[in-house]
């Protein structure tokens, strides 16, 4: 079977997706070693089969490469409880670096990237489980910043498709997409206010979308961070924070019909559980998190982007959103509850959580179904 035709494409991206570079070395090959396992598409599985017949790769191909009916394909598992069987002691890649990078699955070559195929665009960024691209994504002190680039590759088959034209210029999308990133950014004003007037543009945006005046979202979009930031409307009613004994059993709730029992997650909850009870540890515990503001910030602008909010799974404007505003508030909390804890947050705090919950809303299924469920009651 002959590999697919190399494409160009124009796309999309965070500028810190241009600086990374996957390698093991920097990361101790975390992905390498987490108990995946990796589905093959026909052309991927046709490169692996041919394997089989090299005595060099055979009997580790053997062992891990197997049909699954239910799935209807070929996955890899990473049965080694030290990892992916390619893997070597110096973290990197034996398959790569004997064969090259086009010997590899998708998802090998492709992860931590997240790429959406749009009509006319792709958009990409990575996915924040990465301990690297969250260090890329995560530290700088800068706003986030966007480019546009030319990419070619193969991996079409990789990407995830959201070509339907006619319904992302229905709603203006686009718009959608960028002024939502543009109040996330808005340094004038805290997190939480900037979190309160993305409900405020959405919930306008859906009032359009349901009354057909759709081509009227644009126009809003491009004066609403100025002109909210200036009235002095006092109707919003959404408390972006939250009750935090309220966001620690939706934080309860959503792991627990997720069936997470791993130990990260049970301390996670069993330091939530404390926090509860020290209130008058709230003020110091969000003073460290402010020192941090711009973390959390980069996290949600990468998520918004990312995930194609406010369209990110079938539902309304309002139901996307409160879903990311639950996401703010558990990330939120986690990182309030560590700091009371220790009278102090450092930057490794932040990415320890944004990895916790990036594992759980990107690799843990019954996660964003539960979260969805759990918001929208």
């Amino acid at each position: 079977m002959q590999q697919s035709a190399v494409r160009d494409y124009d796309c999309i991206q965070p500028v810190y997706v241009g600086r990374f570079q996957c390698d093991g070395r920097l990361c101790d090959s975390l992905c390498c070693r987490y108990q995946w396992d990796i589905q093959f598409d026909a052309e991927s599985y046709e490169r692996y089969r041919r394997l089989q017949e090299d005595p060099v790769w055979a009997g580790r191909m053997a062992r891990e490469l197997t049909w699954e009916p239910e799935m209807k394909c070929h996955v890899f598992h990473h049965s080694d409880p030290d990892g992916c069987s390619f893997l070597r002691e110096d973290k990197l890649c034996a398959l790569q670096r004997a064969l090259g990078e086009e010997i590899l699955v998708d998802a090998c070559a492709e992860y931590p990237r997240k790429t959406h195929l749009m009509p006319d665009v792709l958009e990409r960024a990575l996915c924040l489980t990465c301990p690297v691209a969250a260090k890329e994504a995560l530290l700088a002190k800068e706003p986030m910043q966007f480019e546009q680039v030319k990419l070619s590759s193969h991996r079409e088959s990789y990407f995830q498709r959201a070509d339907n034209a006619e319904m992302i210029r229905a709603i203006c999308f686009y718009d959608l997409q960028w002024t939502g990133i543009a109040i996330l950014q808005e340094r004038k004003l805290k997190i939480s206010e900037r979190m309160r007037m993305l409900g405020d543009f959405l919930k306008q945006a859906e009032d359009l979308a349901q009354t057909g005046r759709g081509e009227q979202i644009g126009a809003l979009g491009e004066a609403f961070p100025a002109k909210q930031m200036s009235s002095q409307d006092g109707s919003r009613t959404v408390m972006p924070d939250g009750d935090m004994e309220t966001v620690w059993r939706m934080l309860s709730d959503v792991t627990q019909k997720s069936e997470d029992d791993s130990e990260e997650t049970h301390s996670y909850i069993s330091r939530g559980r404390s926090f509860l009870a020290k209130a008058d540890a709230v003020p110091e515990a969000e003073r460290l998190l402010s020192l941090h503001e711009h973390m959390l910030e980069h996290y949600l602008v990468n998520e918004y982007f990312m995930e194609l909010y406010p369209c990110a799974f079938m539902g309304s404007f309002t139901e996307n959103y409160r879903v990311f505003l639950s996401l703010y508030r558990m990330l939120r909390f986690l990182l309030l509850s560590v700091a009371a804890e220790r009278g102090a947050l450092a930057e490794q705090d932040v990415l320890d959580a944004v990895r916790w919950m990036s594992l759980r809303t990107n690799h843990y299924m019954g996660f964003m179904e539960a979260l969805r469920e759990t918001a929208d009651g």
